[in-house]
């Protein structure tokens, strides 16, 4: 195998492992995502949950604060109207 012949062949196997790279590191982001989402789902049904059942309005104002402090207004607002 002559120069060029080695320098074509390293040509092809840089393009498939970056090919299988960007693959791979799409398929690890959108795991990372979803188990992003799934956390979130998670921690706020949990929260929902809990508040639809205490009886404790101090902590019901504390956690209806955390919320507005932590979300964004519109989002907030569509939360805490359906709370």
């Amino acid at each position: 195998m002559n120069y060029d012949e080695k320098l074509k062949a390293a040509e092809e196997k840089l393009k498939k492992a970056e090919t299988t790279f960007k693959r791979l590191k799409a398929l690890n982001d959108k795991k990372t995502r979803t188990e992003e989402t799934r956390k979130k789902v998670l921690a706020g049904a949990a929260l929902l949950n809990f508040m639809s059942k205490t009886t404790d309005e101090k902590t019901k104002n504390y956690l209806i604060e955390l919320l507005k402090r932590n979300l964004e207004p519109k989002d907030f607002e569509y939360l805490n109207s359906r709370i």
